[in-house]
């Protein structure tokens, strides 16, 4: 049964929401009430913003609070829009609009949670709730309990108990689809499968998203990084300004209108003999977005194919000094990163509504067709392979990055045969891709001979870590391969249906200490989703099977991490980067520590191959 689906985007400022019935072929802007327009007339607002004032620090009003609404902000020392960022303990450093939010709630004796909590009057049955979170709460260890606590607020607040989450990045990527024109016209320089960075500047937070670009999925290629920073920031500290110069409210609204209309011709603030400059207004601008700047530094660095940056929120795409400002320093960035990827923004006119509006567009949760279209393997790792390294002329520490192939393009057929892959700290790191958009590979296995695939073209559906102490004493080769544990039909990728089957997909990870199954350890079975961010594997709960220690290995169990699935509450979507098994810091390997190749072993004479069982005598020398 189709369901009619609200799409909720709790925005760091506002909530925006959207409807779309199964009749329905554009999803409808859900209106909050009534606001004045840009002429004073009342218009439909479809935006309920978040700010939260308490009462005085008077006894009479300790404990109090009350939603703004459309209410204007009139004392900021007693009000904050940092409701969302309270739920997340990394969003809510000191000076921040969370920390500011938390605080307030502490001198008045008030639970956070509450501040969530409005009866939403909808019926259990019929309805889905689509919750547009950030990328961070989709992804690795804390992205469980926050779903979890997001479930719990919204099962209180009389919201339908079937809820799914979308991720912000993912909507606005679904909504770019969709409207394709209400992009401004900016080139693009990023191809298919080329290598995206979505960045979403909030009010409170800028959210950034490493993806690969897709005609039809935001397939998210790296972790995802947050930080507190935008326009919240920027209005407090004005706040601050404008009563240093004059006590009247309407001094203040008067200032924050001209910052609306703030561009490179603009003359400096000046009202009822009171002055502030435009360089002061600027500064103040600057110092919200410093911190956005600062992460964009550290995650272009880790972005070598960053062909183009997608910029989206409210004051970016609605502010022209903002906008150019971030657009001269983001090339700036890029320039001494050496990177030549573009700069884009989301139509201005379209903003505000692209997250509620691209969450309620339908979406095919089937993930077996994008299972049996793309390659499937996982990531390994192997010494550089340049000719002067290989010869030996000098020690080098790069490592060669790639997916070893388990899966072809256009199959459901896994190989039956063991690949190998070196251990770290007696551990076993096992990091399932997805390939899209690409080549193969020349190189090949040195165990079994199947392709390989560059990790430009590769999407992470997981990370998973086994704990092989028990049956290890020092570091070495281990193998596995993936099997179905539940196949689905040969023909299963043919259906038309957009809908989840009822049991997913399941596959089976078996880790052996040689390229026998009698030799197998461990084994974990892990679920196939499809989400709008592409696939992900996540750990079925309770289906991990543990082998005993035979009496000539060390007598412990091993331990794949179920602890980390005993909570009951599903994550959606399936998470991925999941670790199951926290690993001690290792240091950085270098040319002393890692094995050279099969090519520099018979020129040199020097270790066996790490990555394989056998070595490779081929010409090219490759793992």
């Amino acid at each position: 049964m189709e369901l009619t689906i609200i799409s909720l985007d709790h925005g760091s400022s506002g909530i925006r929401a959207c409807q779309r019935s199964p009749t329905d072929d554009e999803p409808h802007t859900i209106a909050f009430g009534y606001t004045h327009g840009a002429d004073g007339q009342l218009v439909h607002a479809d935006k309920f913003p978040t700010w939260v004032q308490f009462g005085r620090d008077s006894d009479s009003q300790r404990g109090v609070f009350s939603l703004l609404g459309n209410n204007p902000v009139e004392d900021y020392s007693i009000t904050s829009c940092g409701v969302k960022q309270s739920l997340d303990d990394a969003l809510c450093q000191v000076g921040s609009e969370g920390y500011f939010f938390r605080g307030l709630c502490r001198t008045h004796g008030i639970d956070a949670d509450d501040k969530h909590l409005r009866d939403s009057g909808l019926p259990d049955h019929g309805w889905r709730l689509q919750m547009c979170v950030p990328v961070i709460w989709t992804l690795g260890d804390a992205a469980k309990p926050m779903q979890a606590k997001i479930r719990h607020l919204a099962r209180r607040a009389g919201f339908p108990s079937n809820m799914a989450f979308d991720t912000e990045p993912a909507a606005i990527h679904a909504y770019a689809i969709k409207y394709p024109d209400r992009f401004q016209s900016l080139p693009s320089t990023a191809r298919l499968g080329q290598q995206e960075l979505h960045i979403d500047l909030g009010a409170c937070t800028a959210d950034f998203a490493p993806r690969v670009k897709s005609d039809q999925y935001t397939l998210l290629s790296g972790d995802a990084s947050s930080c507190a920073a935008g326009m919240a920031d920027v209005w407090r500290r004005l706040y601050t300004l404008c009563s240093s110069k004059h006590p009247s409210y309407t001094y203040y609204e008067a200032a924050r209108q001209h910052i609306y209309r703030l561009s490179d011709t603009s003359s400096d603030f000046i009202r009822d003999g009171q002055t502030i400059t435009q360089n002061e207004l600027r500064d103040l601008i600057t110092q919200g977005f410093v911190p956005a700047l600062n992460m964009f530094k550290d995650v272009i660095r880790r972005l070598p194919h960053l062909s183009d940056v997608i910029v989206s929120g409210m004051a970016p795409v609605s502010n022209a000094f903002i906008r150019e400002w971030l657009q001269d320093r983001m090339r700036e960035e890029l320039q001494a990163t050496n990177l030549s990827a573009s700069v884009r923004f989301i139509g201005s006119d379209h903003a505000g509504n692209a997250v509620s509006i691209g969450a309620a567009l339908p979406f095919s949760e089937n993930p077996v067709a994008r299972f049996w279209q793309w390659p499937f393997g996982f990531l390994c790792r192997a010494m550089c392979t340049r000719k002067a390294c290989l010869a030996g002329r000098y020690a080098c520490d790069h490592e060669r990055q790639y997916i070893q192939q388990v899966k072809a393009r256009r199959s459901m057929n896994l190989s039956p045969h063991w690949e190998s892959l070196e251990t770290q700290e007696r551990a076993l790191i096992v990091e399932p891709h997805a390939v899209v958009h690409a080549r193969t590979s020349r190189k090949k296995s040195s165990d079994t001979f199947n392709s390989s695939w560059a990790m430009t073209d590769a999407v992470p559906l997981a990370k998973i870590a086994v704990d092989l102490r028990p049956h290890l004493e020092s570091d070495g080769l281990v193998w596995l391969r993936f099997c179905w544990e539940d196949k689905p039909d040969n023909n299963a990728h043919q259906s038309t249906s957009d809908l989840a089957p009822e049991q997913p997909p399941t596959l089976r990870l078996e880790v052996s200490l040689s390229s026998h199954a009698r030799d197998t350890v461990a084994t974990q079975i892990l679920a196939l989703y499809a989400d709008r961010d592409g696939l992900s594997l996540s750990p079925v709960s309770g289906a991990t099977s543990l082998v005993p220690v035979t009496p000539h290995r060390r007598h412990h169990s091993v331990d794949l991490g179920a602890s980390a699935n005993d909570d009951s509450s599903p994550i959606s979507p399936a998470p991925r980067l999941l670790h199951l098994y926290e690993l001690p810091e290792t240091p950085r390997r270098t040319a002393s520590s890692v094995p050279a190749s099969p090519a520099l072993k018979r020129r040199s004479g020097s270790v066996p191959l790490t990555y394989g069982r056998r070595p490779s005598w081929r010409r090219d020398g490759g793992v």
